[in-house]
């Protein structure tokens, strides 16, 4: 590239404005005012972007919890849907140069946009068959990726078009387009990144969190951005067709190959001037290339930046979105990135820049653009650097040299047990405590092996008194459940599942610790919203119920605070039981494992008197999702140097071109 050439890359806005100036004729009075088809415009492009953005921020989610794919295939999945998003603009140019004009693709493309919203939310419903269930949405998910991606060239150029830039005030006003659009852009963005992973994860819908309503609304919102578009008809301008400009480029760059070299001829792509191709069309091409040129770095840039739609999310399922006052949910940290940028380009436009300008170091294009590709490096070094916290902070499991074990007092006596290695049997007791009625201990540690447990009432009671043998596996977590059957007392040994769940879940199950009450009950948690009944079901679907020592499989629930109801299997007729009572309320934490003992009462035996008793087994995330926000900021500064200043100066670039607009 020649020294004029880098000149001129360095402040194309001067040099297009002064072409721009010199092809001005008079400026109509109608071209003086800011365009009326612009709103609509605008308001398509809000709508649109909350349909793209509610897909892309909840899918990653959707791939690794409702289709069952593992972390990685999910990632990839959903990197090969944006790649396909961001190819995909090359056919819509094509079409809207070509063929149908910017106007009829758009409106076209946009069709094919609904039809694929709607499909993805309807086999988002869940069904028997699983290998349908996995890949069919694939198909609506392609539809999508093809809407988006066709009508992406047009929309900003269709709006560009709007502008008579005979005018320098038209000019002026173009510019503020740009940061309108974009403002658009990121508002339907953030909106639909704060309010989809709420219709995501706190509306139950068959059974689980509900994908089917989280993509049908923007559906809806897609039909709504098609009907905007098509409300300003009357007002658009329209730049009549060009051709095939992307085959005309080829064709010219071929026809220079095959043509001799002449005197006259400066560059190489000037042996092409012809009847077929201008020299003003020969220069555009030039111009497209310094434009590619500096282009070139942006795959690399984008391929960071999607990034937060994946890693990142993934990163913040595993740690703490609460807040005190509100908990966030993963696939919601991306909305930093919009709501972020629509606080920082007025302060960039307005501050930074003129700032910059006032020290005389001016943000040239290209240097806001290398700027803004090391902000989007750095944010990834920080990304790492919170990462190493997460492991640090992580639950590993128990070491398999290591087993641990908590004794639990679900009986209505106050009880003291002593635990004894059978390999030793001079060691009077590894551990002699004193468990109150309802309580637990905390979690021992002990080598695997086989151990002698006696518990005997504290009080002196008839038949308190049991004696058991332990075998206390490597690697695992194990509870002893003291309690009283048939006026004895009894000592079970059960495996805890001490399994992490996901940051924003708490994981749950129940032990029946009250045989001496009822053999056979159901618990439902309760927190004013979702249901959650921890207890088993034959085929037939009766005699649910927990039965006596039995440990439930693990339900993973919102946190917060829940309540719980119980019911009497005992007195259930054709599978429907009657509430008995609701025995209390507690609070779960976010990525923490619980277990739930329902104990046998101190004083009587009536099903009204079970109390309680809940016991954490893996502690909660303690990385919070805010150490997410500083890599956000960076991500968020090097978009606007770079991906804003990237936009105007390709338009910039062509807006005068008679064959580029």
């Amino acid at each position: 590239m020649s020294k004029e050439e880098t000149t001129r890359l360095l402040e194309p806005h001067v040099e297009q404005r002064t072409n721009c100036k010199e092809k001005s004729e008079v400026c109509v009075s109608t071209a003086c005012s800011f365009p009326t088809s612009i709103p609509f415009i605008i308001g398509n492009e809000f709508c649109e972007r909350f349909n793209y953005y509610a897909i892309q921020t909840i899918m990653v989610l959707y791939m690794t919890r409702h289709l069952d794919f593992s972390e990685d295939s999910g990632t990839a999945m959903v990197h090969s849907f944006t790649m396909v998003a961001f190819f995909t603009p090359i056919i819509g140019g094509i079409l809207a140069d070509g063929y149908w004009g910017k106007y009829k693709t758009i409106l076209i493309l946009s069709i094919v946009y609904i039809c694929g919203g709607a499909f993805v939310s309807l086999t988002a419903i869940p069904i028997d068959n699983p290998d349908a269930r996995k890949w069919v949405p694939f198909i609506g998910f392609l539809l999508v990726a093809l809407g988006t991606g066709g009508i992406k060239p047009c929309v900003l150029a269709f709006g560009g078009d709007q502008f008579d830039l005979r005018d320098p005030a038209q000019y002026r006003w173009r510019e503020k387009f740009f940061s309108m659009f974009y403002f658009s852009l990121k508002s339907g963005s953030m909106v639909s990144m704060f309010l989809t992973p709420i219709l995501r994860g706190d509306v139950r819908c068959f059974g689980g969190d509900c994908y089917p309503l989280a993509f049908g609304v923007p559906a809806v919102l897609m039909i709504i951005a098609t009907l905007i578009f098509v409300a300003g008809s009357p007002m658009y301008k329209h730049v009549p067709l060009e051709g095939n400009i992307i085959g005309k480029i080829f064709r010219c760059i071929l026809h220079a190959r095959r043509s001799p070299p002449t005197k006259k001829t400066e560059r190489y792509l000037d042996r092409a001037v012809s009847d077929e191709f201008p020299a003003e069309f020969v220069d555009d091409v030039y111009k497209a290339r310094r434009i590619l040129v500096m282009m070139l770095p942006m795959p690399a840039f984008w391929a960071l930046f999607t990034q937060q739609y994946s890693r990142w999310t993934l990163q913040a399922t595993r740690m703490d979105g609460d807040i005190g006052f509100a908990t966030i949910k993963p696939d919601q940290m991306p909305v930093l990135n919009s709501g972020l940028i629509l606080i920082f380009i007025p302060i960039f436009e307005s501050f930074v820049y003129p700032a910059f300008e006032l020290c005389k170091l001016p943000l040239r294009p290209l240097r806001r653009m290398v700027i803004g590709m090391l902000l989007g490096g750095a944010s990834f070094a920080l990304a790492g650097i919170v990462q190493l916290k997460i492991d640090d902070a992580q639950y590993h499991g128990t070491p398999l040299e290591v087993s641990q074990l908590r004794v639990i007092n679900s009986s209505p006596n106050d009880i003291m047990f002593q635990i004894g290695n059978r390999s030793d049997s001079s060691r009077l007791a590894e551990a002699t405590e004193v468990v109150y009625f309802g309580t637990g201990t905390p979690t021992m540690d002990f080598q695997p092996g086989l151990y002698d447990i006696q518990a005997t009432a504290v009080e002196n009671v008839t038949n308190m008194t049991a004696v058991s043998t332990l075998n206390l596996k490597g690697g695992s977590v194990h509870c002893v459940l003291v309690a009283t059957d048939n006026g004895r007392m009894v000592v079970e040994l059960l495996k805890i599942n001490a399994t992490s769940p996901t940051a924003e879940t708490a994981g749950i199950a129940m032990i029946n610790g009250a045989p001496n009450v009822v053999s056979l009950f159901t618990v439902n948690l309760t927190n004013g919203g979702s249901h959650t009944s921890l207890g088993t079901y034959n085929e037939t679907g009766l005699g649910l119920g927990v039965k006596p020592f039995q440990l439930t499989e693990t339900e993973e629930i919102a946190p917060g605070k829940w309540f719980t109801e119980m019911f009497n299997a005992e007195t259930c007729v054709d599978g429907v039981c009657t509430r008995q009572t609701a025995n209390g309320s507690f609070q779960l934490q976010n990525g923490a494992m619980y277990t739930l003992v329902a104990g046998s009462p101190c004083n009587g035996s009536t099903f009204e008197a079970i109390h309680f008793s809940l016991y954490m087994e893996v502690s909660s995330a303690s990385v919070s999702m805010l150490w997410q926000i500083p890599q956000y900021v960076l991500i968020t500064f090097g978009e606007i140097m770079f991906s804003i200043t990237g936009l105007h100066f390709a338009y910039s670039q062509v807006s005068c071109s008679s064959y580029f607009r």
